[in-house]
């Protein structure tokens, strides 16, 4: 199974937040770092995947008007969860999710699509590497 299906597999239960959120996390070998998010005419640093399991967008793709791209750098221990709470701007839904990094993304929690505001709990569903470490760049697409 690629890694993007087994992200977008995973994500069936992913969220997104706000780039002024928290991330609840304890102890400090956990990391999740938001950034400003992105809009068009910027591209996208991951690819989008959405429901259908069919990219959304891919890595370079321009956004277009009305789209903003949430962005969360994270880091913590690949068997460990991160939960995030991203917020799409008003009037927006997430749309998908996509990930940059050296692992697989799983995505947990409901409601992860459709909704302005999502708590997903984000870790490794594959370590690629095998370093023990969830690292990279998560995103969420709001329209």
């Amino acid at each position: 199974m690629s890694r993007r299906l087994l992200a977008l597999a995973s994500v069936l239960a992913l969220g997104v937040a706000a780039p002024a959120a928290s991330a609840d996390v304890s102890g400090d070998t956990h990391d999740a770092d938001y950034l400003a998010p992105l809009e068009a005419p910027d591209t996208t640093p991951a690819t989008i995947d959405g429901a259908p399991a069919e990219p959304l967008l891919t890595k370079g793709d321009r956004l277009r008007r009305g789209q903003t791209l949430l962005r969360v750098r994270v880091s913590g221990p690949a068997n460990a969860g991160i939960r995030l709470r991203l917020t799409c701007p008003a009037g927006a839904r997430i749309a998908g999710y996509g990930y940059d990094g050296p692992d697989g993304m799983a995505v947990n929690g409901r409601p992860l699509l459709d909704r302005r505001t999502v708590r997903p709990k984000v870790q490794a569903a594959l370590d690629v590497n095998d370093d023990g470490r969830f690292t990279g760049l998560v995103v969420a697409l709001c329209e």
